[in-house]
């Protein structure tokens, strides 16, 4: 999709875009350790992730442990996502990106780097490319 190499890119990838203190130490080390700078959140419109998020009553007998750990961080996007007009699975995953590309570009990690870092996001139209 980048066309780019082996170990030209640096991926940290999960369900949702989650952005939990591993994701952020993943981040830390490429951004301090390895120069990366640009950190792109890449979601897609078919997120399972965000669908359980929406469904969260269907997922209630599932693991807490687990399950609601990935889908709670996900919540204030759908809840951005149920204001806005139009399909609410692709105002949430949009959202979703949003929301997490926030939480990246306020991590102290990205500041200290003292260079430019580039927190971005993007969705990617799985039956088109």
């Amino acid at each position: 999709m980048f066309d780019e190499g082996l170990n030209d890119l640096f991926v940290v990838r999960n369900a949702g875009n989650v952005v939990t203190n591993g994701v952020l130490g993943s981040l830390e080390h490429s951004l301090l350790e390895l120069g990366v700078n640009l950190v792109m959140v890449l979601g897609h419109e078919d997120c399972g992730a965000v669908k359980a998020a929406l469904h969260t009553d269907k997922h209630a007998a599932a693991s807490k442990d687990y399950l609601e750990a990935l889908i709670r961080p996900i919540g204030p996007a759908i809840r951005r996502a149920k204001q806005l007009p139009g399909a609410l699975l692709e105002n949430a995953v949009r959202e979703n990106v949003r929301l997490m590309v926030g939480k990246i570009r306020s991590a102290p990690f990205v500041t200290r780097a003292g260079r430019p870092i580039t927190v971005a996001g993007g969705i990617y139209r799985l039956r088109t490319g």
